[in-house]
């Protein structure tokens, strides 16, 4: 009785923890896949960014939860998007040990028809965010039989959850062109839950009476519309204008009061910037954890006439120069305040003489050899008298000399 209690429990707990497995990985992100078009002779859809984006747990092609032993998932395209649907899934190959992750247009197919496939020495992990920097991309967008010609994208990431958004409450979209897109964009969602990064603006100069900017994954580029439509075909029809270049997340977000940039790299050599302002309120658990990155510096020079409301161009208040800290003994000489002069030997002291210890001192480039007090007039020893032993006595200037006379005279009787 007790050894069947003991596996029923097992069971349960076994059931529990494969529940909260699946339910941990049941959704992924591809992200970070940026390969600008004019790189893949102008064609968008070579460029395989596309295979950015969300991804959901599938059951559908396997007669239980898994294929090979391992979760696997779909990834469904927007319009216009070259490949309607994607297969992330653990391909076993003919020998023993020959597990790896491939990405492909075909459920189950061989890497010979694989987009994306995983580098690492088989068998590989069984968790496909594993793979993270050693993905290999087919070449120019074409699978093909020769793995040597697949080519590594170490950018390229899976992540558990969703996909990175910026979490700005309003995007301020400045450009030196003056063009109708300029302006305030505001969150159109207000939690992090929902339409990640889609911003919008109400205006006259929109036939549908607003301006959309957002974010494209499949194109991994900023884009405003005045409609919100997420289709490749439509980012690349005449009917949209490019906020950003293609770059990757790290270039292509902020948080609050961070921007990021853009140059045509045309003649026209048009600026256009994107400035985070705020940050919206983040659910328990956060839909993303991403929150924008450092951001890096303009590729031109900005033309403040022209975008007087971009904050490097604001005025600020002049910052009074550091002052200059004078050398150290470690560094240098010490610096001569012009207030006190250079140093000159102390009244209230006698001037250094030879020491019968140490033998004639060493003569300072920046003060010469010693000699007499010009205020006391105590010669310099000569030959044939007795060396003197310096004492610093604190009288004032009268009383030293009388003893400085005395000392002298008691020399001379000394040496009758």
């Amino acid at each position: 009785f007790f050894l069947v209690k003991a596996l029923q429990e097992n069971m349960v707990l076994s059931a529990l923890i494969g529940t909260i497995l699946v339910t941990a990985t049941n959704a992924l992100c591809s992200w970070n896949r940026a390969i600008d078009p004019t790189d893949a002779g102008g064609d968008l859809a070579k460029t395989l960014n596309f295979i950015n984006g969300d991804w959901v747990r599938d059951q559908s092609q396997s007669s239980g939860a898994t294929f090979n032993g391992q979760q696997y998932w779909k990834q469904t395209n927007n319009d216009g998007c070259y490949v309607t649907t994607l297969w992330l899934y653990y391909y076993k190959g003919q020998n023993d040990g020959e597990y790896q992750w491939l990405i492909s247009a075909s459920f189950g197919s061989t890497p010979s028809s694989a987009y994306v496939m995983c580098a690492l020495d088989m068998p590989q992990p069984t968790n496909p965010v594993n793979c993270n920097g050693n993905w290999l991309f087919a070449p120019n967008g074409t699978p093909s039989p020769i793995v040597g010609n697949y080519v590594v994208d170490a950018d390229y990431k899976l992540r558990d959850g969703d996909c990175p958004q910026v979490l700005c409450d309003t995007l301020e979209f400045a450009t030196d062109s003056n063009d109708i897109y300029a302006g305030t964009y505001t969150r159109v969602s207000t939690n992090d839950q929902n339409n990640q990064n889609v911003y919008k603006q109400t205006t006259s100069n929109s036939n549908s009476g607003e301006f959309y900017l957002y974010f494209n994954q499949d194109t991994f580029s900023w884009l405003i519309d005045d409609e919100l439509d997420l289709s490749c075909q439509r980012a690349t029809g005449g009917q949209v204008i490019a906020a950003t270049q293609v770059g990757k997340w790290a270039t292509v977000s902020a948080t609050d009061s961070g921007s990021w940039y853009f140059t045509e790299t045309d003649s026209t050599g048009e600026f256009r910037a994107i400035t985070c302002s705020g940050s919206i309120p983040t659910a328990a658990p956060s839909a993303s954890d991403a929150t924008g990155y450092p951001t890096p510096s303009p590729v031109s020079a900005i033309d403040c006439s022209k975008v007087p409301s971009y904050p490097s161009c604001q005025s600020t208040a002049m910052t009074p120069a550091p002052i200059q800290p004078t050398s150290s003994p470690e560094t240098g000489p010490p610096t001569i305040s012009p207030e006190t002069g250079p140093p000159t030997s102390s009244p209230e002291t006698e001037s250094p003489t030879r020491s019968p210890e140490t033998g004639p001192p060493t003569s300072s480039p920046e003060t010469g050899p010693p000699t007499g007090s010009p205020e006391t007039g105590l010669p310099t020893s000569s030959p044939g008298l007795p060396t003197i032993t310096p004492v610093s006595i604190p009288l004032s200037s009268a009383n030293s000399l009388s003893i400085m006379i005395v000392l002298i005279f008691a020399g001379i009787m000394f040496t009758f």
